[in-house]
């Protein structure tokens, strides 16, 4: 879904200056005694492996710094419900950061915590996803990483594999916004390429056997940065 190298250097390069940030500002004792201890709050919608290295990989960063962090890890367990009370939460709780790991976790996150920086990953489009006015200017106190993929090679690829292919079918979730950027990236794709993209969306994991079934007969099948529907294969 995206490098968790990326994530990782990412990860410690903005956690280190944002917690800079909120050392200088605090007059807290132990920022006084110069004990530099945070608290960072993590949002992770859903266990998979691809989320899981990002989770780690940005906790290593602190350790390879040298940065003495407590890490509130919680998990939403695939449930956009659970991981905006896993925010809403994190918002009565002081903390010095949150990692919000992947797009609902990530929105939940954002309009719940104002006040300390938010950081998010495995995130397709963070301006669709209204998480920053631009990827230029983030704005506000929320920043992160992109894992947004370059359909149109992929597809080159499918070509290329499959040259007799005509028909590709996407399963997504229809309440992410990153799956839906992805579905309209394809198709605005596959029209040069030849291809025609066909679709079934699900609301839960239980319906992804089905909605794959009713593709019907397609000659491949694209699985976007799709969190319901990775963790469910």
């Amino acid at each position: 879904m995206f490098s968790p190298r990326t994530t990782v250097v990412a990860g410690l390069t903005a956690a280190a200056l944002f917690l800079t940030a909120c050392s200088s500002d605090s007059d807290s004792s132990t920022d006084a005694a110069g004990d530099d201890a945070y608290t960072v709050g993590i949002n992770q919608l859903v266990q998979h492996p691809a989320l899981d290295a990002a989770t780690a990989g940005f906790k290593e960063a602190f350790a390879d710094a040298g940065v003495d962090v407590e890490f509130d890890e919680q998990n939403a367990n695939g449930e956009q419900a659970t991981a905006l009370t896993i925010a809403q939460q994190f918002a009565g709780k002081d903390l010095d950061m949150v990692l919000a790991v992947a797009t609902p976790a990530a929105q939940a996150t954002a309009q719940n915590i104002t006040d300390i920086p938010v950081l998010f990953t495995a995130v397709t489009d963070p301006v669709s996803a209204e998480l920053v006015d631009s990827e230029e200017a983030p704005g506000g106190n929320v920043t992160g990483t992109s894992d947004v993929a370059p359909i149109g090679d992929q597809l080159d690829l499918l070509k290329e594999l499959v040259p007799d292919a005509r028909t590709v079918g996407i399963v997504y979730a229809s309440g992410e916004v990153n799956s839906q950027v992805q579905v309209e990236a394809a198709r605005e794709a596959a029209g040069p390429r030849d291809l025609e993209i066909t679709t079934q969306t699900v609301t839960t994991a239980n319906d992804i056997q089905q909605a794959v079934e009713a593709l019907g007969d397609v000659d491949a099948i694209y699985v976007p940065t799709d969190n319901m529907v990775v963790s469910g294969i």
